[in-house]
């Protein structure tokens, strides 16, 4: 498989406030000489950065937190991005960086280059030609935004929260100017891409029931544009019952591997990893015997949730119940769009019925964060040791 064709410039998408084209959101920012040097590092490094991860399977490099509650629409599209070969467009952009970050250097250690072109015809030329896929656009937000994700606070039943630090964008780029800027614009582009890539998903399901409700769900009419500070720009908030329903539903299709992994306070965490017998069929647990025979490098879907009960007890109810059930229980139970959000937002009555009747429901686990991995970097295959 190979990427999309569609493209766009890595300055409109990445740092839009910079583009000649015009920003989403605000008037350009007219560069001079040492911003334009630290926006042009900060596209490189970042467009190397996503390189190197990807070739390490470092999936968790991508592990954004743009404060959308999508983090299960991250994984599953994270995960189909993985599937394809990007080895032409990596190519292209490692050279693409690595001139580009040559450039700089010699403008910046040279009076008669600077003297050759001006700081917005410099930028214009070498920076804002520099094209992405959408795919590779989706990554390298994806990989900028999880270098400004950092823990702050563990709470009490061992969930770890985090929050960003816009700061951290001098880590790949030192002084660097409105970095709070720039890493706002790419948590509400993020959320905007989020919402995109999970409605296409719904719109390639083949085995849930009430497809049109799910889409109509998911749609543009139905998605909450939200933010708890007029400082900030609203991010995209979707449904979150339907977005889980959307990814339980494409990782049974597609047969994909996934775990739940435990999160305790008093023992080692546990994984339960499953995967579909045959495409579209319910998750399966697997038998720990079978771990030992796992790919290292494959992609694995985690869902990692605080447990009510032992590992023996969770897995008879996954097998009982089914996977698909406990997690749509989950979501049912938390705000259906933004932090706060009641279920009176949910405006299609076969919708909010549906939602209602998960939630009378009980589960022994509560699902905090969904990402991708491989199993070797999860250690599932550790536990069979």
């Amino acid at each position: 498989m190979s990427v999309t064709m569609d493209t766009c410039s890595v300055v409109s998408s990445l740092v839009p406030m910079y583009s000649s084209a015009g920003s989403r959101t605000e008037e350009r920012v007219r560069v001079n000489e040492k911003q334009m040097c630290a926006v042009a590092l900060l596209i490189a490094e970042t467009i190397l950065g996503t390189i190197e991860a990807i070739a390490q399977k470092n999936y968790k490099a991508f592990d954004a937190n743009p404060g959308d509650g999508a983090c299960q629409n991250q994984a599953l599209e994270l995960r189909r991005i993985m599937a394809l070969d990007l080895s032409e467009e990596c190519g292209e952009l490692e050279k693409a960086a690595l001139a580009l970050k040559e450039l700089v250097q010699t403008r910046k250690s040279s009076h008669k280059e600077r003297g050759k072109m001006t700081p917005e015809g410099f930028f214009e030329t070498h920076v804002e030609s520099i094209q992405i896929s959408k795919e590779m656009e989706y990554l390298l937000h994806c990989f900028m935004l999880t270098v400004t994700r950092v823990p702050y606070k563990t709470l009490e039943n061992g969930v770890v929260l985090t929050r960003t630090e816009s700061s951290r964008l001098n880590k790949l780029s030192k002084r660097l100017s409105n970095v709070s800027v720039i890493a706002n614009g790419a948590q509400v582009q993020l959320s905007k891409l989020n919402m995109e890539v999970i409605r296409t998903h719904a719109g390639s399901l083949t085995t849930v029931e009430k497809k049109e409700r799910v889409t109509t769900m998911l749609s543009e009419e139905h998605t909450h544009l939200y933010t708890p500070s007029a400082r900030y720009a609203p991010k995209a908030h979707g449904s979150l019952f339907h977005s889980v329903q959307t990814v339980m539903h494409r990782l049974r299709e597609e047969g994909a591997l996934i775990t739940l992994k435990s999160i305790v306070t008093e023992r080692e965490p546990f994984h339960l990893v499953m995967r579909p017998s045959e495409a579209g069929g319910t998750f399966e647990v697997l038998a720990d015997s079978a771990y030992a025979d796992l790919s290292a490098d494959a992609p694995i879907v985690v869902f990692e949730a605080v447990v009510d009960g032992s590992r023996a007890e969770v897995a008879e109810q996954i097998r009982t119940r089914g996977f698909t059930d406990l997690a749509l229980t989950c979501s049912s139970k938390e705000a259906p769009y933004e932090p706060g959000s009641k279920l009176s937002a949910i405006k299609v009555p076969e919708a909010l019925s549906e939602i209602q009747g998960f939630r009378e429901k009980s589960t022994r686990v509560h699902f905090d964060h969904v990402y991708l991995t491989t199993v070797k970097a999860e250690g599932v295959k550790d536990e069979a040791a």
